[in-house]
């Protein structure tokens, strides 16, 4: 049976970063600052419009693929880091990530420094996020979609990576699940527990996580947002670093805006996008599709937000 791949081209896409920058810039203003508390704000970035092919031939579920046109929007510069997300919610914990398998030592790595990306929350917690910062603001925040999403992280381009393709140096760009992950299989070094000892030549029931070996992008766990180099379109962390929710349901493709998958009150299982610092590379993809429950709450899924207007 012959798989249905869809399109080939679009005209007038990829386009090259001098286009990218020239289309943003032709916007007017394109970045602002939005100020929520004293000393916090949120960062902006105004997305131009334009028709790119959606999808991919790497996975089934990215076909077919097929020619979507998106508006320009804005879209938060960085993901929602715990900092903000305190203001909502004082009390939430993005947590620790403990050693695997290890009852002793050190509490563990943690995820909740008030500059790294917000974790462990679900995607109904998202949204109730977005329309209490809809509240404070005067502005329609919510969750950007699965097209809105890609169309931003590709950033005109057309290859895997808005920074290039497979097996591609991305220690600059993006915080995958690389070497550093190795430090999973350690012990404790002191009694004090306050540090740990990396084992060396570990055996496979101590480093057991799967990672890229080919490049250190110099993060272990969720690093802070801003980190890695941006795309053409000024954003950060789309790659890597954890997990962004968007507002679509997990339905096959095509896509499509007017089937239902964007509408807020049904109840089927949302698409994560991006990878994290815990996935290998192939995961983090512009197209790469991941669904969870509406309600779960993932150690390495956190979100970024839109306005719609």
């Amino acid at each position: 049976m012959d798989i249905d791949k869809g399109i080939d081209s679009v005209p007038g896409w990829p386009s090259d970063r001098r286009s990218i920058e020239n289309r943003q810039i032709g916007l007017g203003q394109y970045q602002e600052t939005i100020p929520l508390a004293d000393g916090i704000s949120l960062d902006m970035v105004k997305i131009p419009g334009g028709n790119f092919i959606m999808g991919s031939t790497d996975h089934p579920d990215e076909m077919p693929r097929t020619e979507q046109q998106v508006e320009a929007f804005w879209m938060g510069r960085f993901e929602i880091t715990n900092e903000i997300y305190a203001l909502f919610d004082p009390d939430h914990d993005s947590r620790d990530e403990h050693r695997h398998g290890y009852q002793f030592g050190r509490k563990g790595y943690p995820l909740s420094h008030p500059d790294q990306p917000v974790v462990r929350i679900s995607w109904q917690e998202a949204i109730e996020f977005c329309r209490w910062l809809s509240q404070k603001t005067g502005r329609n925040f919510t969750l950007p979609t699965e097209a809105q999403w890609e169309w931003a992280a590709r950033a005109g381009t057309d290859t895997p990576y808005s920074f290039g393709n497979f097996g591609d140096d991305y220690s600059l760009y993006a915080n995958f699940g690389d070497i550093t992950l190795k430090e999973f299989a350690a012990c404790t070094a002191h009694k004090n527990y306050e540090s740990v000892r990396i084992i060396e030549n570990p055996g496979p029931y101590d480093d057991w996580v799967p990672r890229d070996t080919l490049y250190n992008d110099g993060g272990f766990v969720s690093e802070s947002a801003g980190r890695y180099r941006a795309n053409y379109f000024d954003l950060h962390d789309m790659h890597g670093n954890v997990w962004e929710w968007t507002r679509s349901s997990y339905k096959p493709y095509p896509y499509s805006e007017a089937d239902g998958r964007n509408d807020l009150s049904n109840n089927d299982k949302k698409v994560a996008r991006g990878g994290s610092w815990y996935d290998r590379p192939y995961r983090g993809t512009s197209s790469y599709r991941l669904p969870y429950r509406d309600y779960q709450k993932v150690f390495n899924v956190g979100f970024r937000v839109i306005i719609k207007e």
